[in-house]
């Protein structure tokens, strides 16, 4: 079960109604180089929003949007009655966008995989070496740090891709020990 304690943000829009954006999701932390992530509370659907769109209008902070209404007292009630009702929810809806962020992040991490593996292959075809494959961090037994001979970029076995072939930490760029001459 999620953390009532939560670091949450709850809001309005037009377009998608009551919205909850958790701030523990590295994603909406400020800084984060991606869109934010709200969950829309009447279908629990994850949506991103730009950083530089988080603003009124069209995203109002709830108790903001509540005021808003006091030129009609019965609408700004009710909104209140369903802000309120909403709220109390906030355990099960932190908890979906955990579980929604969860996949998205392990789509995400396939797909770099896939990519990855993609410009392996290709490297290794270059120099005419057989693809083996390639270890996941959960198979490596110590943490080597390093760089790639080819481009120089920073490698980290805790967190990179092993080729099977070589057992050399797999760059980005495709890369690994295969074909490594010490005179480049």
């Amino acid at each position: 079960m999620a953390d009532t304690t939560r670091d949450t943000w709850w809001g309005y829009t037009e377009e998608h109604g009551w919205i909850i954006l958790d701030r523990t999701i590295e994603r909406n932390v400020a800084g984060a180089s991606k869109g934010l992530l709200f969950l829309r509370c009447s279908d629990l659907k994850l949506f991103e929003v730009d950083w530089d769109e988080w603003c009124p209008p069209p995203y109002f902070y709830a108790p903001n949007y509540i005021e808003s209404l006091k030129s009609n007292p019965s609408k700004q009630a009710v909104a209140s009655a369903e802000f309120n009702a909403i709220k109390t929810q906030e355990p099960k809806f932190c908890d979906e966008i955990h579980r929604q962020y969860k996949d998205i992040m392990e789509a995400e991490s396939k797909k770099k995989r896939q990519e990855l593996e993609k410009k392996h292959r290709t490297f290794l075809e270059s120099k005419n070496i057989i693809y083996r494959g390639v270890s996941c961090v959960s198979e490596k037994k110590h943490t080597r740090v390093t760089h790639c001979w080819n481009c120089k970029n920073p490698l980290d076995n805790s967190i990179d891709l092993e080729c099977k072939s070589c057992g050399w930490i797999l760059c980005s760029c495709g890369a690994c020990g295969c074909g490594y001459n010490k005179t480049i």
